[in-house]
């Protein structure tokens, strides 16, 4: 099953320690939704008060959360840092998921001060295909990218213009076999330098009926095929250890 980029929430942004990130208007039950946030000051930490998040990454100019929908999920998350200033909030919809244990493999992550945006390679090889590469991006200025990034497809790009700015790009890349799609990169409309965070990784998406991903067998990997048990085949046919 393909996993497919449904929608994105409206930008919320907001100079407070709160913001209050908007769902998008069509939440069904096992999507995956991912939070980006990100805030212009340094120093701060984050954490929410809305049950059902989970932390992807925590870094001074943003984070990441993810949660498993149940498909009552409206209105607004609320997300709170120990600093107050200038915030942006998206929240992406994503369907196609695996829809028990955690959503992702490979997530890689970066925080700068730049006027490129550098999207990192994954953390490492995924471990299996079909699935779905994303980098959400958070800059504290209200910029829209002006090059395209060479692997990777822009999705969604929102900005706000609160107090200082801030912007929030989402781009995608279908990875058909196990592997990982090498560091990318696009411009933005910038002539100086602002701080951005920069989160890849690869969601993993619900395996074939029937057959699981290719080379397993109901979706066991074939590296576990060949044991009895638990026992390797190399040690069937010993008898008492012997």
């Amino acid at each position: 099953m393909a996993i497919v980029f449904e929608e994105a929430s409206t930008i919320a942004s907001v100079v407070h320690w709160d913001i209050y990130a908007n769902y998008p208007s069509t939440v069904n039950a096992n999507d995956i939704l991912i939070c980006k946030i990100g805030q212009n000051i340094t120093g701060q930490s984050w954490s929410t008060g809305v049950s059902g998040w989970v932390e992807i990454y925590d870094a001074s100019w943003g984070c990441v959360y993810y949660k498993r929908a149940t498909g009552s999920e409206s209105g607004t998350a609320k997300f709170t840092s120990t600093k107050s200033n200038v915030q942006s909030a998206v929240i992406y919809r994503f369907s196609g998921c695996i829809t028990t244990g955690t959503p992702y493999e490979q997530n890689a992550n970066r925080a700068a001060l730049d006027n490129n945006v550098d999207i990192p390679d994954l953390a490492g090889d995924t471990t299996g295909p079909n699935r779905l590469v994303i980098a959400t991006v958070q800059i504290t200025d209200d910029l829209y990218s002006n090059t395209g990034a060479t692997n990777y497809t822009s999705q969604d790009e929102q900005v706000s213009s609160v107090n200082l700015g801030s912007a929030n790009h989402l781009w995608t890349v279908a990875q058909a076999a196990a592997g990982r799609p090498g560091a990318d990169s696009y411009g933005i409309e910038l002539t100086g330098y602002d701080d951005m965070t920069i989160n890849v990784m690869a969601l993993i998406p619900v395996p074939a009926a029937g057959g699981g991903y290719a080379n397993d067998v109901n979706t066991v990997g074939t590296a576990a095929i060949g044991k009895i048990n638990g026992v390797a085949t190399a040690d069937i046919g010993k008898v008492n250890t012997a």
